[in-house]
């Protein structure tokens, strides 16, 4: 029951910083794609299309993963096991997608990739 619990609450604060990460998103959508290149810098690619071009960004962020490790050998007659735990450095990666209409106006995004990955982008939006 415990685990349920703990589980809900853990996916509802994924949900809330999804629907956060929406809202701001949401602000620039009707704006020109140039407010947010301000914010965000140049994008990785450019993709065009008849209706507009889609512009990606890409985002990074470092987290830790657990590490374990168990060495067992015989010093003398006895046994030996050894535990040793860690963490290691892991890049995590996102892509936001810009879709633009015919003015250079922002008419939707699509990302990928996990939540804390484009921590740094949404803080940069104003």
């Amino acid at each position: 029951m415990k685990r349920a619990l703990v589980l809900a609450l853990l996916l509802a604060g994924c949900v809330d910083a999804q629907q956060s990460e929406r809202r701001q998103l949401g602000r620039y959508e009707g704006r020109d794609i140039s407010e947010l290149i301000l914010q965000w810098g140049p994008p990785e690619s450019v993709i065009p299309r008849p209706e507009g071009p889609v512009y990606t960004f890409a985002g990074s962020a470092i987290g830790y993963a657990p590490t374990s490790s168990t060495t067992s050998g015989i010093f003398g007659s006895r046994p030996i096991l050894t535990t040793t735990s860690g963490s290691v450095p892991v890049t995590q990666q996102c892509r936001i997608n810009a879709y633009t209409d015919g003015q250079n106006r922002i008419i939707g995004f699509r990302y990928t990739g996990p939540n804390g990955a484009c921590a740094d982008m949404y803080d940069r939006l104003h």
